[in-house]
């Protein structure tokens, strides 16, 4: 999600109450130099979102051929 930081008091303000403490408790986590990322949960997005770009274009390229012919 790209925020502009002015708006984060807005965006904030519209999260649901669960989501703001879980963000609390990422927050003092993170704060204290307690957060651990799991590299594998990196990769395995990482490997989803490149996947998902690949299925995109090969869709739109596909879609392509078939709007020349």
């Amino acid at each position: 999600m790209n925020v502009n930081r002015k708006r984060i008091p807005e965006v904030l303000e519209a999260t649901p109450k669960a989501k703001k403490d879980k963000i609390a408790v990422l927050k003092k986590a993170i704060a204290e130099g307690t957060y651990q990322v799991k590299a594998e949960c990196i990769a395995d997005k990482m490997l989803r979102e490149s996947l998902f770009e690949l299925a995109i274009n090969f869709n739109n390229q596909k879609g392509l051929r078939y709007k020349n012919n």
